[in-house]
């Protein structure tokens, strides 16, 4: 059973258009709730409190394979104006994410995951003397 597939996952009719109604009417700042604690659907969409505006884009972004999802700055989500991420990098991550000079400029640095593994017995040339 796919998380699509689990009934408690979904949101029925009446509850989008709760949700919908609930967004058109309260404010909404970074790291707060998106509704008070008693609106009906507090326990079933949440949001996590813990981002602000300066937290950097969440991974889950850049792994969605929602369709329209552009390339945008880790850390601040520009949109355009980005560093060339440099061969090294490349070479030696599986993920880079996308840097804007801004934040560059701002002393921000590429972030990145997933290593490459090297093999740490690399054939070394030896050469005897006799």
């Amino acid at each position: 059973m796919t998380d699509h597939d689990r009934p408690e996952l979904k949101l029925t009719e009446q509850e989008k258009q709760d949700l919908e109604s609930a967004l058109q009417t309260y404010t909404y700042s970074c790291g707060s709730p998106i509704f008070p604690d008693d609106h009906s659907l507090a326990q079933k969409v949440f949001v996590r409190v813990q981002i602000s505006c300066d937290s950097p884009i969440e991974l889950l972004y850049y792994t969605s394979k929602k369709a329209g999802n552009i390339p945008i700055c880790y850390w601040c989500g520009a949109n355009n104006d980005f560093v060339t991420v440099p061969q090294n990098l490349q070479e030696n991550f599986k993920l880079v994410y996308p840097l804007c000079s801004s934040c560059n400029e701002n002393g921000k640095t590429f972030y990145k995951r997933l290593e490459n593994k090297v093999n740490s017995r690399k054939k070394q040339k030896v050469n005897h003397v006799d």
